[in-house]
């Protein structure tokens, strides 16, 4: 089962095997059963009717929150008491315990324990009599919610205390979900898929899409490097100074689609550089941080269930000026039994390769400039659709020059993939990653497709005066789609060749947008 540690994101990131970071004060996920409770052996049958099926919850560790839970039962009356608990798999955890039956055999909580049902998988509410276990769940139906989990990190005393400079969220969905951190935090922390019975499974990506204040090896810079000089987010701020004057201030909203609970997040970090510029930083060389001229407006989509998350940074000049970008994005695998693991055999389909690969430190794997383009990740010798390693794919949308391995370990397979870009003066640049995970290698290969096709445009190609299919070939090679075709008399263009296109040439679409001709019919 999952360990109670929830961003496992490293401290040192010059350690061959990185240690996890405890986040979270809950206890991991166990089976608990209520105890010194009233019998409710009368209790033949329950229905949980609040809340409803499907419901989509965020418990809140800054402020804990409770879940208002009722529902009826046949057999019980005045006397009787229920346990309310949360299962998933082959576990469950108490909300409620002993809670009383009224008369006409209803029950209801109005302040359930929340944090128990964040098991990192949906789990099925049932009230079952209170101090039993019962072999048969059947007489005892409950819907299946699906309960995630926020915290916020704070400076802690000293002339920055209160600023933000870290989040934590967790997004659970029916088949899945992922935890999130700030950009130099973790990024893209966690992926974790559940099975048919609601048990989690599968521990898929950690700490990906991520600046780190410092690169793994041979840790001679930060991850993220503006103008040729080293740059950091707002967590990276905290680890080098807290006490620092000119401290950067986080800023974030979540919001959670109650219908489907699909997942959009907006993070938005100032850059910071020390003005000196010895490396690494500490608090005596960087008593000072200055503006690096550029913010990250960072936003996070998750959706497909859970089994998809889209990352999108748009990096913007501040202060009127030109910036260049080197970027150092860390990507973490580990695609393992929910319990442990090896992710040493972690392999990698890049893009141009044909098979699988596992990888050691120092690896460096050369890019094709071609972007889109899409890395395929699975467990090596384990077969389509097992649901202890599951599978991956990693969909980055601007070339890449090299991805390099810093770490292959038990705990995790790490690389980095080397981007650069120029932000222009008074305007943004964007980069963006998907992750899809799922067991099935069908069911990866067409999220991957889904995000390649959201990160190519369809650039409009000039086809006036060109013969129609001479045009709807440039039109589909432009990942554009052609759209209607109307005919109408020309004297100066030859029958069967485009007189107009609408948009016109130039345009940048989204993939596969309609692109409309008139055809000259002599």
């Amino acid at each position: 089962m999952v360990t109670s540690d929830r961003s496992r994101r490293p401290d040192n990131k010059g350690d061959s095997d990185s240690t996890p970071r405890p986040r979270s004060r809950r206890p991991a996920p166990s089976q608990c059963s209520s105890s010194a409770s009233t019998a409710g052996a009368a209790i033949t049958t329950s229905t949980i009717t609040t809340p409803k099926n499907g419901s989509y919850f965020v418990y809140n560790e800054d402020n804990p929150n409770t879940l208002a839970i009722s529902g009826t039962t046949t057999g019980g009356t005045s006397g009787d008491h229920v346990d309310i608990r949360c299962y998933y798999g082959t576990q469950n955890r108490t909300l409620a315990s002993n809670v009383a039956v009224s008369q006409s055999g209803s029950f209801s909580v109005p302040t359930a324990d929340l944090s128990q049902a964040n098991v990192y998988s949906p789990c099925r509410l049932r009230a079952v009599p209170a101090g039993t276990g019962p072999a048969d769940l059947t007489p005892f139906a409950g819907p299946r919610i699906n309960v995630g989990d926020k915290q916020t990190y704070h400076v802690s005393g000293g002339p920055n205390d209160g600023t933000l400079y870290d989040f934590y969220l967790f997004g659970q969905q029916p088949a899945g979900g992922f935890d999130y951190d700030s950009l130099s935090s973790c990024g893209v922390d966690d992926g974790y898929l559940s099975d048919s019975t609601l048990a989690l499974t599968t521990v898929t990506f950690w700490c990906n899409a991520a600046l780190f204040n410092q690169e793994a090896s041979p840790g001679t810079r930060s991850e993220l490097q503006i103008d040729g000089g080293d740059a950091w987010p707002t967590w990276s701020a905290y680890r080098i100074n807290s006490t620092a004057t000119g401290f950067p201030t986080l800023t974030w909203s979540y919001h959670v689609n109650p219908h489907n609970g699909n997942l959009v997040i907006h993070d938005t970090e100032p850059l910071i550089k020390c003005t000196d510029k010895t490396y690494p930083p500490t608090p005596v060389t960087c008593p000072k941080f200055v503006t690096a001229g550029v913010t990250d407006h960072r936003t996070i989509t998750q959706d497909h269930t859970g089994l998809m998350t889209r990352v999108a940074d748009v990096f913007t000049s501040t202060d009127g000026k030109k910036h260049s970008l080197d970027l150092l994005s860390a990507n973490n695998q580990r695609f393992h039994d929910s319990s442990g693991g090896d992710s040493s055999q972690v392999a990698y389909k890049f893009p141009g390769q044909s098979t699988f690969s596992t990888h050691a430190v120092s690896d460096t794997v050369p890019l094709p400039k071609s972007a889109p383009a899409t890395i395929l990740v699975n467990m090596k010798g384990a077969a389509d659709g097992d649901t202890s390693t599951g599978q991956g794919a990693i969909v980055y949308d601007r070339p890449a020059t090299k991805a390099t391995f810093v770490t292959a370990g038990t705990s995790n397979s790490q690389f980095t993939l080397h981007q650069t870009g120029k932000v222009p003066a008074k305007g943004s640049t964007r980069f963006r990653f998907a992750y899809a995970q799922g067991f099935k290698t069908a069911g990866v290969a067409k999220l991957a497709a889904t995000a390649v096709h959201a990160f190519t445009n369809c650039v409009v190609p000039k086809v006036t005066g060109k013969p129609l299919a001479a045009a709807k070939k440039a039109i589909t090679h432009g990942a554009c789609t052609v759209g209607k075709i109307r005919y109408a008399s020309s004297s100066t263009v030859k029958k069967g060749s485009v007189i107009a296109q609408q948009p016109k040439a130039g345009k940048k679409l989204a993939y596969h947008a309609k692109v409309s001709l008139f055809v000259s019919k002599g």
